[in-house]
């Protein structure tokens, strides 16, 4: 008589990190406070950014306060490294700039570069994975949607055993991009008020191409790891292409009343780093800026099209 086979267990699922990358000015930090009113799912903003000089002074949360003074990251910041004093930001933010800017992403498409990694850049892998995991035990919420967009900091989450690395893909025209780098805007910290980065519309459409072009490179061809989304199809359709994404997660669409046609309905949360559009709370009209239509000047049109064509076809806006 033969013994009775053994039931393998199942093994645990890791829940996925949802990383918003692409081009700057393409919607991430809407989205993503969109996305982080599903109970399921926590936004942090561009985590990115954390390591920025600022951290342990002048960083607002997405919750109004001073980061320093917001007992969530407190206790984020406990479990995952002993407390705030016993963080080294600057070194943190240096391996940022070393391994995670533009310039580093062409390196990570290179087959031997995920097997041979420097002893700096697994310290500081080791120190991004002690930080997510500490997010997702102080929120109680599994799926982080973290809206860092860069490629090369989405390849250095991707290595780390304990995250699953989701990849959505957020596009928006070309044209409207580059408008919005044009226009002046200001940020706001604990303390004052800061004029934001400007950029040309030349410089704006190579950046687009670039970053576009660099997603796709990196997990366009993984149907199970990669998800495209237009800002524009957001906006108009926030419910329909939350529950499309929900979807493609394999995730329960649960309650999704915080979404109406044309609004949603924003709590308080804990992001580390975006645009102002962060702080806001309570009802917030979802509207398409499309400004760029009537405020564009005709040469940075021109310029912008002659630059992006290709892509601007490929992804349905021409």
């Amino acid at each position: 008589m033969k013994p009775p086979s053994k039931i393998k267990a199942a093994e645990p699922v890791t829940p996925p990190v949802l990383y918003l990358a692409g081009a700057g000015r393409s919607g991430g930090t809407i989205i993503g406070k969109v996305l982080g009113q599903h109970d399921q799912m926590l936004y942090v903003g561009e985590l990115r950014e954390l390591w920025t000089p600022g951290l342990l002074v002048d960083r607002l949360c997405g919750c109004g306060a001073r980061l320093i003074d917001c007992d969530f990251w407190q206790r984020v910041f406990e479990d995952a490294y002993g407390g705030i004093a016993a963080i080294d930001a600057d070194w943190m933010n240096q391996m940022r700039l070393k391994h995670t800017r533009t310039r580093h992403a062409p390196g990570w498409l290179l087959p031997w570069r995920t097997k041979h990694v420097s002893d700096d850049l697994g310290q500081f892998s080791g120190k991004l994975e002690s930080l997510y995991a500490a997010l997702r035990r102080a929120s109680g919420k599994p799926i982080i949607v973290d809206a860092s967009r860069l490629v090369a900091y989405g390849r250095v989450l991707e290595r780390l055993p304990s995250l699953d690395l989701r990849i959505v893909h957020l596009i928006r025209d070309a044209r409207a991009v580059a408008f919005s780098w044009g226009r002046r805007r200001t940020g706001t910290t604990a303390s004052r008020t800061v004029e934001l980065a400007r950029k040309g519309a030349l410089r704006g459409a190579i950046e687009w191409v670039a970053q576009n072009l660099l997603v796709e490179w990196s997990w366009g061809r993984d149907r199970l790891r990669y998800h495209r989304l237009r800002y524009e199809d957001f906006v108009l359709g926030p419910r329909q292409e939350t529950m499309r994404l929900l979807r493609w997660l394999e995730q329960p669409e649960s309650d999704l009343s915080f979404i109406a046609d044309s609004c949603a309905h924003f709590g308080v949360d804990h992001s580390a780093a975006g645009n102002t559009y962060r702080l806001a709370v309570g009802p917030t009209p979802l509207r398409l800026d499309d400004e760029w239509q009537t405020r564009m000047p005709a040469r940075d049109r021109a310029l912008v099209e002659a630059i992006a064509w290709p892509l601007l076809k490929r992804y349905g806006y021409v």
